[in-house]
C-alpha cells in the first residue's frame, strides 16, 4: 500500500490541476464568443444587472481525509485522497448596483466511498449548505463576468455500514463552510443566460456523531474538507 499512496496523489493533484485550468479556460471562452448577435452580425443584448434566479449542477474534487484514514483503518482501502463529487445548487442574486450584487444559494454535494473488501460496501457522505456571498459583477454586451465571496452554517451526514450486517448508521455533523467563486455568463436572450464557474470551498463541520451523541467505532470522521470544482447552470434575470 505504501508504494501505491504517491502514485495516487500524484493522479489526484494532476486530475486537479487539469480541472481548474479547464474551467478557467472555458469562462474566458463564454466572455470571449457567448455574445448574441443580430442578422447583420451586431451584439443585440446589453446585459444588465438585475435580480435574478440560477440553477445548476456541479463537479467537484474534493479530500476528506479523515474519511480516507477511517477506510484505510478498516482495512478496505486503498482510497484515493481525493475524489470526485456531485452537486446540485439554486439561488438568487439581488443587484446593490450594476457592479455589486447579494447572492443567496441553497446546495446539495454528495460523494460515495467504494470499500476495497470484497463486500460491495459504500460509504456515503452529503453536504447541505446555504450560502450568502457578496458578488462584483462585471457586465458587457450580452455577457457577465462575475467574482463572488462569501459563506454559511453547513451541515452533513456520513453514513457508515456495518462490519456483520447490512444495516447502516448514519453520523451528522454542522459547522461554518466558506467558497469563492469565478462565473461567466453568457446571454441566450434578454433574460436567459448560460454559465460556467470554478470555485474553491472550505468546509470546517467538526466532528460527526450519532443520534445518540456517539462517533463511529473505527474512530473519529471530521467533515472537514477543501474542494475544487466547475458548475454548469442556467440564471433568468426580471
Amino acid at each position: 500500500m505504501t508504494d501505491e499512496m504517491p502514485s495516487m496523489r500524484n493522479k489526484s493533484v494532476a486530475a486537479f490541476m487539469k480541472t481548474i485550468i479547464v474551467a478557467l479556460m472555458c469562462m474566458f471562452s463564454v466572455a470571449a464568443f457567448g455574445k448574441p448577435t443580430s442578422k447583420n452580425g451586431q451584439a443585440v443584448v446589453e446585459s444588465v444587472n438585475s435580480i435574478g434566479f440560477y440553477g445548476g449542477m456541479g463537479i467537484h474534487l474534493i479530500s476528506i481525509p479523515s474519511i480516507v484514514h477511517y477506510i484505510i483503518a478498516e482495512g478496505a482501502g486503498p482510497v484515493d485522497d481525493w475524489g470526485t463529487a456531485v452537486e446540485f445548487f439554486g439561488g438568487i442574486e439581488v443587484p446593490v448596483s450594476q457592479s455589486w450584487a447579494v447572492k443567496g444559494e441553497y446546495s446539495f454535494l454528495f460523494k460515495s466511498y467504494a470499500l476495497n473488501d470484497g463486500t460491495g460496501r459504500d460509504v456515503h457522505a452529503d453536504v447541505e449548505a446555504p450560502m450568502l456571498m457578496a458578488q462584483y459583477v462585471i457586465p458587457g454586451k450580452g455577457y457577465f463576468l462575475k467574482l463572488s465571496g462569501g459563506g454559511g452554517y453547513h451541515w452533513g451526514e456520513v453514513t457508515l455500514p456495518t462490519q456483520i450486517t447490512t444495516t447502516e448508521t448514519t453520523y451528522r455533523a454542522s459547522g461554518i463552510g466558506m467558497r469563492i467563486e469565478a462565473e461567466g455568463q453568457t446571454a441566450f436572450d434578454a433574460h436567459l443566460f448560460g454559465y460556467i464557474s470554478g470555485s474553491l470551498g472550505f468546509e470546517a463541520l467538526g466532528k460527526v456523531t450519532s443520534a445518540e451523541g456517539l462517533e463511529p467505532i473505527r474512530g473519529t470522521i471530521s467533515l472537514k474538507y477543501v474542494s475544487a470544482g466547475v458548475r454548469f447552470g442556467l440564471m433568468y434575470y426580471l
